[in-house]
């Protein structure tokens, strides 16, 4: 089982819903660039029942998308790991997720960070560094990225209620 994320310079579209947040869809975008630099392609985003390729990142966040719902009381998708946590997220290569995929990465998060958290898990297997940006940090070339059911995990609830970094620019 092989979910393609970047194959033959095709990529997977990322898929949100309506109910999506805005800073979440912020996050997708950066994403999207990360494959960019890594790949050469950029991803499309568009919303459910109007992709077109059969591969598509799904990411979404609990109680706030019938889609999640819907695979879990499919029995397509366990989310009793991220229910009730904080911060936590899965990421999970599905079979037939939903009408017209054949594949896809599910990004589920136990809330809003939790999924944005999921999103920047993809950059972090891709190789890119946060301070790509900042530091001119170039992540290594792929023409090809194929991932499979080795890369599904269930992220820990963070062990600080606040996370973060603190630039001191005075000097």
């Amino acid at each position: 089982m092989q979910f393609h994320l970047v194959k033959e310079k095709k990529t997977a579209t990322f898929l949100y819903e309506k109910e999506t947040l805005s800073g979440v869809k912020k996050v997708a975008d950066q994403v999207r660039r990360d494959i960019s630099l890594v790949s050469g392609c950029m991803p499309e985003m568009a919303q459910i029942g109007v992709q077109k390729e059969t591969h598509a990142v799904f990411f979404a966040t609990l109680g706030n998308s019938p889609v999640l719902e819907e695979m879990q009381k499919s029995g397509k998708l366990d989310l009793t790991g991220i229910a009730g946590k904080r911060e936590v997220y899965s990421f999970t290569v599905v079979d037939s997720p939903m009408e017209g995929i054949e594949k896809a990465l599910v990004i589920a998060g136990s809330d809003k960070r939790g999924t944005i958290y999921g999103l920047f898990h993809i950059s972090d297997l891709l190789g890119v560094s946060p301070f790509v940006d900042w530091s001119d940090v170039k992540p290594p070339k792929q023409k090809e990225i194929l991932w499979d059911e080795t890369v599904n995990m269930v992220s820990k609830e963070p062990s600080v209620k606040y996370r973060g970094f603190f630039l001191n620019d005075e000097w």
